[in-house]
């Protein structure tokens, strides 16, 4: 394990650590590292340094399982162990499970809770904002494909079956090319198709 990573497990306290997963593209700029901690937190996102922590708590890990949702869906999926208890009995778990109406219904209201979310940091920091706006469209096509589909998938499949406007929001994210004119004409696309006009 990476030592600045092991330092920043202690900073976070393993003792409240019951599994740590580094996931996501081993070749970026960042390194993703999920967190199932014991703490009673629903669910938060940490940037320290070149790491990139997702950290929900144990009460919730169930419902993001069997949602299907992806902050807990693609470390499972696509992650390697490097702290903690093994989660394999979960991760089979989730491959067996079928998406069913509670998932599209989880996946629409996180839809909208992340774009409110988008446009509290509009003011702080648009490139923050616009990562919200990025979420948010991707739960909307998380819901759009369980709606017809059972089984779960993971962001890249999506991302590579979704239409363009996933696809330029992604990239637009990624290059750092944020202005105010694309980011105000993504969030009214994803506004209308929430239909939150």
């Amino acid at each position: 394990m990476n030592i600045l990573l092991f330092n920043l497990l202690n900073y976070i306290s393993i003792e409240n650590i019951i599994s740590a997963y580094q996931y996501g593209n081993k070749n970026g700029k960042d390194i993703d590292i999920f967190i199932l901690c014991k703490n009673d937190i629903c669910y938060d996102r940490t940037e320290i340094e070149k790491f990139d922590f997702t950290i929900v708590g144990h009460r919730y890990f169930d419902h993001f399982l069997k949602s299907f949702d992806p902050i807990v869906s693609e470390p499972l999926l696509t992650g390697r162990l490097i702290s903690g208890l093994d989660l394999l009995q979960s991760t089979q778990r989730l491959r067996s499970l079928d998406a069913s109406d509670a998932t599209v219904k989880h996946h629409l209201n996180m839809a909208q809770q992340v774009f409110l979310s988008a446009e509290h940091y509009e003011k702080l920091s648009l490139e923050i904002a616009l990562l919200n706006l990025v979420f948010s469209l991707s739960y909307y096509y998380f819901a759009d494909y369980y709606a017809n589909n059972k089984k779960v998938i993971l962001f890249s499949y999506l991302l590579e079956k979704s239409d363009y406007l996933l696809k330029k929001a992604f990239k637009t994210y990624k290059n750092k090319q944020i202005t105010n004119t694309k980011y105000y004409s993504l969030k009214n696309k994803i506004s209308y198709l929430l239909d939150l006009d």
